[in-house]
């Protein structure tokens, strides 16, 4: 499970830019700021007015990966993450959740944002236990 993890933070939040290939991972603070904007956008008939920008963009390509990721089953057939995720989620809905949870956890904002996501996504779509 510790390497489905890591790997989830690795592919998520770090990006490499530039002939020297400098990385880093976003903090929630960061991530707060580029996904804010989405929450306020204006939804009609199934489609999101949002600026085409690097920011949005990167929120929302951060965000088109979680299913996926949220997903992921054990040995044990329960997902890894224990976020059990409706299957009409929207992505509107799951950076929502992320930004109200941010907004309710300041001493989080300095922290990788693919922690507090997956904090916030818990809090909201917990796994109910079967044991």
């Amino acid at each position: 499970m510790k390497a489905v993890v890591w790997l989830f933070l690795f592919a998520g939040t770090v990006g490499c830019f530039g002939p020297s290939m400098s990385c880093y991972a976003e903090t929630t603070e960061e991530m707060l700021s580029a996904c804010r904007p989405i929450t306020q956008a204006k939804i009609s008939n199934g489609n999101i007015d949002i600026k085409q920008d690097f920011s949005s963009g990167l929120c929302w390509g951060a965000f088109g990966s979680f299913p996926a990721l949220l997903n992921m089953v054990g040995a044990n057939h329960e997902p890894l993450l224990h976020v059990c995720l409706p299957k009409d989620a929207t992505r509107t809905q799951l950076i929502a959740i992320f930004v109200k949870y941010a907004d309710e956890h300041p001493e989080g904002h300095n922290k990788n944002f693919a922690l507090e996501a997956a904090n916030a996504l818990l809090k909201a779509f917990p796994c109910e236990v079967n044991h």
